[in-house]
């Protein structure tokens, strides 16, 4: 798994496009224009800035909407590709915290003021992530109630959300992703609130309703901070226990989040977003509805993209699908030994393969 945001963030501006030597398609801005990797879409001679302008549907497209175009295809081309790479293999574990029956009669009585929740202790695993999908809450009375999610390294909470509580019990989204670009990775986290007694949690008192269920690579404990605000993490030297309950049940998901190893070494995808950049946009000219003088034949696009072998021509050409397939198993193979620590760990790559 992988955050496509920040991965599209990064990877945006390996591969570049130049700009053509007709004055009449010069319209690439400098984003477009910018190759960090020394790559361009144009170096691959089935690609001209010509046909992609000639055969867009919309004649008077502006070059802003051009450009956004582009853009827009090659963060597509991005997710692709490392979707492609590390598709295959995130899951880890997902629960609630609380699953047994619970009868929410009777409210907790002795909870004192301050921090109250749940300590979570991530394993040394690396490009380990978790999630917080969602909590169910489960208070007496009504009011607003300020979820926090503390990481042990960073003075405010990295995640805050007020959430109006109107019932016995109630489901919440958060979608609180903490992953290896996260500020604070590693080290402990604390998710809850602080308890002023306006809102008061239900005791889970009922059989085995108390019984915190497990998580694989994520060690959870209640704890209690006397005292602590909702402004800076507390002394996480003299961390309280908790008996009572908190009144929060969330819904967690552990898995392996290879953001930051993509980032890292993000010049080792600049061939494979060249490949899968061009592919997007030259499908563009196989469905067009424009008929011009540089408009391209499907029987050559498709020769470009698939290839060709015709057992009568002494001349193969080799498609991009092909050349995209052959690169991305390479790829696979240099990010399995990168993971593996055949090549020292995770190491930022700055030369082109």
């Amino acid at each position: 798994m992988f955050d496509v945001t920040k991965t599209q963030q990064g990877l945006t501006g390996l591969v570049g496009i130049r700009q053509p030597l007709n004055p009449a398609y010069q319209f690439i801005d400098a984003a477009n224009l910018a190759s960090a990797s020394g790559r361009y879409l144009d170096d691959l001679p089935s690609f001209k800035v010509e046909y992609f302008k000639d055969t867009q549907d919309y004649a008077q497209a502006s070059d802003g909407e051009l450009n956004d175009l582009l853009r827009s295809t090659q963060e597509g081309s991005i997710s692709t590709v490392v979707q492609h790479v590390f598709g295959d293999e995130s899951y880890i574990d997902r629960n609630v915290l609380y699953s047994q029956a619970n009868t929410r009669q009777t409210p907790e009585s002795t909870i004192k003021n301050g921090f109250v929740g749940f300590e979570l202790t991530p394993s040394s695993k690396k490009d380990l992530a978790f999630k917080i999908t969602d909590v169910r809450l489960e208070f007496s009375g009504v009011g607003t109630v300020k979820l926090l999610l503390f990481a042990s390294s960073e003075n405010s909470p990295i995640f805050t959300q007020d959430v109006v509580i109107s019932s016995t019990s109630q489901v919440e989204t958060l979608d609180w992703v903490v992953n290896n670009t996260t500020g604070g990775y590693k080290g402990k986290y604390y998710f809850g609130y602080i308890y002023d007694g306006s809102l008061i949690p239900f005791e889970r008192d009922f059989q085995f309703s108390n019984s915190i269920n497990h998580l694989t690579n994520l060690d959870v404990q209640k704890v209690f901070k006397e005292g602590a605000t909702d402004a800076t993490i507390f002394d996480l030297e003299n961390l309280d226990g908790l008996s009572e309950n908190t009144g929060l049940n969330p819904d967690i998901t552990v898995y392996n989040d290879y953001t930051d190893l993509v980032l890292q070494n993000k010049f080792l995808f600049s061939h494979a977003i060249q490949l899968q950049w061009a592919i997007n946009v030259m499908q563009r000219y196989v469905s067009t509805t424009r008929s011009n003088k540089n408009e391209r034949t499907v029987k050559d696009v498709l020769a470009a993209l698939g290839g060709t072998n015709d057992a009568n021509s002494t001349i193969k050409i080799v498609g991009l699908r092909d050349m995209l397939n052959k690169e991305l198993v390479r790829l696979k193979k240099t990010v399995k030994e990168l993971r593996e620590g055949y090549l020292g760990g995770r190491i930022q790559v700055i030369t082109q393969m």
